[in-house]
């Protein structure tokens, strides 16, 4: 599952190229994960880190076909499509 994260982050990196004040920490495989929608699924999940404020993001994207599925933020989740403006 390695190669799955790998391109999970390279994926979330390009998106952040917007924003240069977010950094990618790292991304890690999570099996059977209870989503923000009660449904169980394999994924990867990469964290971020806001360099301004000191906060943290985790990307949650599907670990099959690595759908950004959405953004979980300190308070709340974000929709993929606010968090990074596209």
């Amino acid at each position: 599952m390695a190669n799955k994260e790998k391109e999970a982050y390279e994926k979330v990196k390009e998106l952040m190229k917007v924003d240069a004040t977010i950094s990618v920490i790292n991304s890690f495989y999570k099996e059977k994960d209870t989503l923000r929608d009660d449904s169980i699924k394999d994924v990867v999940v990469v964290s971020l880190l806001d360099d301004i404020y000191g906060k943290s993001f985790y990307v949650y994207m599907d670990a099959e076909t690595l759908e950004l599925l959405y953004v979980q933020g300190p308070h709340r989740y974000i929709e993929i499509a606010d968090f990074f403006e596209i």
